[in-house]
């Protein structure tokens, strides 16, 4: 599941789980969805204990 994809879930208010194969691709994709709310707060877009709250609904899970 993309980043993208997944903060629109985790927007909604949906749990979301990231699965992926490769442990580096999967924290790469952490770090850009972290940076993506970083930035919406400093926009003003919302607070950071919302996109905190956000960041929480997104699990992250390596698998073979």
């Amino acid at each position: 599941m993309g980043g993208g994809i997944a903060m629109v879930l985790a927007n909604a208010g949906i749990p979301v789980l990231l699965k992926e194969t490769d442990r580096a691709a999967l924290d790469r994709g952490m770090a850009t969805i972290q940076s993506n709310y970083a930035n919406s707060v400093k926009r003003g877009g919302f607070s950071p204990q919302v996109a905190e709250d956000r960041l929480k609904r997104i699990n992250s899970h390596t698998h073979v």
